[in-house]
Order: structure tokens, then C-alpha cells, then sequence
């Protein structure tokens, strides 16, 4: 379809590899989260007793859920 010069599927087309990239980057994002994440908490627990707990605000800060994973 055109309309004034302008094809809708080339916008369409675009847009959907737009998301594309920005999903692969998001993944790619995560991932490393994920990596940082799991390093924290494997030098949190080699640390000596009596270091404490992360502050409260941790969770949120580092975007953890609240809620435990169901398995």
C-alpha cells in the first residue's frame, strides 16, 4: 500500500526490525545482569561473618523481584 510516496509496509518492515534489535540488546543486557548479579552474591557469601546483610534497599536497586522464583 502507498500512499503519497510513503509505504506502510516499509514503516511496518522497520518498526519490526527496530524491536528486534532493541529485544537482542535487551537480552544481551540481562545476561550480564545476570553475570553481575551472581557475582555480588557469590563475594557477599565467601565474605567473613559479621559483614551483614545488603542494606534494604538493595533489591530494588540492583532490580531484583521481591517475590521467590516458583519452580
Amino acid at each position: 500500500m502507498e500512499s503519497d510516496g510513503f509505504v506502510y509496509s516499509d514503516a511496518v518492515d522497520f518498526a519490526e526490525a527496530e524491536v528486534r534489535r532493541i529485544e537482542a540488546h535487551i537480552r544481551r543486557l540481562r545476561g550480564r545482569h545476570a553475570e553481575l548479579l551472581a557475582q555480588s552474591i557469590s563475594i557477599r557469601f565467601s565474605m567473613p561473618r559479621g559483614r551483614g546483610p545488603w542494606p534494604t534497599g538493595s533489591p530494588a536497586t540492583l532490580d531484583l523481584s521481591p517475590k521467590p522464583l516458583s519452580g
